[in-house]
């Protein structure tokens, strides 16, 4: 497995491509003026062909902060959507399917220990 790391002209992590055999994901990485990572965008492909291929699309929503101003609850918004093959019913030939979008939101809680 190779994972290649670029960065954007402000040093952040603007996205990685993470590279095995037979697959690769792609993901490209947003922040906003306060350098906070507002969204990801992940693309997974199956290199010998189309099929199962999978776009993610996160967002992030900031709610709560320490006293340092780091995050310490955040609202992942997902939005995942996978190309399935299908088959043609007249020539039973597989083609590529519709999308199908899959939504879902979850919480995630973290708690940093400060070092004097």
């Amino acid at each position: 497995m190779i994972i290649s790391y670029y960065y954007d002209s402000y040093g952040r992590v603007g996205g990685k491509i993470l590279e095995q055999p037979g697959m690769s994901m792609r993901t490209i990485f947003e922040y906003n003026d306060e350098n906070k990572l507002i969204a990801e965008h992940n693309q997974v492909a199956n290199i010998e062909s189309s099929e199962g291929a999978v776009e993610t699309h996160v967002n992030y929503e900031y709610i709560s902060f320490d006293e340092k101003g780091n995050w310490t609850k955040r609202i992942i918004h997902n939005v995942d959507v996978e190309k399935a093959p299908d088959m043609d019913e007249q020539t039973g030939e597989i083609v590529e399917g519709k999308p199908v979008t899959t939504k879902y939101d979850r919480i995630e809680v973290r708690k940093i220990k400060y070092y004097e």
